[in-house]
């Protein structure tokens, strides 16, 4: 019986919405519905909107740790509408999400650049045994393949 295999999921948007934010708020102060607004012509965020509730939520979080100071502000259109801006402490989390998601990319250009790799050799070799990968390659050392010492040890018997 076959198992079935997972569906691949992309990695979650929640996980930049924090940068985003701050990112947003670093331009220029803006409401919450401003905020909302900018993340939704993002085209991460084409397929599925931003959880709306979610934003407030980190806007608010980010207000009670001192990331972004809030004021109230007439609307034009609507409601009293709180304007958010960014404070120097979140000026300063906003270079350690730099920080942190310069250090990802670099780890994703490695896993991307041998899944290219590994597809590239898969499709040339279709059929054939699969592609291991040399411990000592992937640590960036000698590129040297690996040896089996039983299979050395036979080759030293003979002479070779």
């Amino acid at each position: 019986m076959a198992r079935k295999t997972q569906p691949l999921v992309p990695a979650r948007r929640v996980r930049y919405l924090q940068p985003l934010c701050l990112a947003l708020l670093a331009q220029q102060p803006a409401s919450g519905y401003d905020v909302l607004a900018a993340l939704r012509v993002l085209s991460m965020f084409q397929a599925s909107a931003p959880d709306a509730p979610g934003v407030y939520r980190t806007l608010q979080a980010f207000e009670t740790n001192g990331l972004i100071s809030g004021r109230r502000r007439l609307s034009k259109k609507g409601p009293v509408r709180r304007e958010y801006t960014l404070t120097p402490a979140g000026r300063t989390r906003l270079g350690q999400w730099h920080t942190m998601l310069e250090a990802a990319r670099s780890e994703l250009d490695v896993v991307i650049a041998r899944v290219q790799q590994a597809g590239a050799k898969s499709h040339r070799a279709a059929g054939q045994r699969s592609y291991a990968p040399d411990k000592r390659r992937m640590e960036g050392r000698s590129a040297a393949p690996q040896r089996d010492p039983a299979v050395r040890a036979k080759k030293r018997s003979r002479g070779e």
